[in-house]
């Protein structure tokens, strides 16, 4: 599922800027749109999502993409980036390597810039201070009740490989959470 903090953090930032999303299913781009109050989303299972999110953006271009899928949407995201954006890639659900055939011309011709970045291998004063950015902007909407934490469902520790059989459906939308 799209970030769905990562969209709640984006509608609240100063500005009001446009927030799009993708998903793989139907369901997911309703609840980007009716439940997160996306501008847009579109499904990336249908082979025109990049015309028709092209479509729904400003003529320039996206400004700021996050990217998780990796290679194979990388020559998409290239396309759909304004001139002088960013893409910032945080994953690589779809695998690292793209199609031998795509044009990186973008990357001059648009001044696109690209970022990779993981938490995992970061040191521990970069955890730390993601930690605090987190509890400074983002804990305090979640008590409030401005950001909502979404649950699809919760299992007991015993109970783990229906939580994994549920995540590999991809028939969520939210964090599974296992007691214990």
């Amino acid at each position: 599922m799209v970030s769905i903090c990562g969209i709640q953090i984006s509608r609240s930032a100063s500005g009001s800027p446009k927030v799009f999303a993708t998903a793989r299913r139907n369901t997911k781009v309703d609840f980007c749109i009716n439940k997160l109050g996306c501008d847009g989303a579109v499904n990336t299972t249908n082979d025109k999502w990049v015309s028709v999110l092209s479509q729904s953006v400003d003529a320039a271009g996206i400004d700021l993409i996050i990217e998780f899928i990796g290679g194979p949407y990388f020559a998409s995201k290239l396309e759909l980036a304004a001139p002088g954006g960013k893409i910032v890639g945080l994953g690589l659900m779809g695998g690292g390597m793209t199609s031998d055939t795509v044009d990186i011309s973008p990357f001059l011709r648009k001044r696109v810039r690209f970022e990779g970045s993981t938490l995992r291998s970061r040191d521990t004063a970069y955890q730390i201070k993601v930690k605090e950015l987190f509890e400074t902007i983002v804990l305090p909407k979640l008590v409030d009740g401005s950001f909502e934490d979404i649950v699809t469902r919760i299992f007991k520790w015993e109970d783990i490989k229906e939580a994994h059989k549920l995540m590999e459906s991809n028939n969520t939308i939210g964090k599974i959470v296992c007691t214990i």
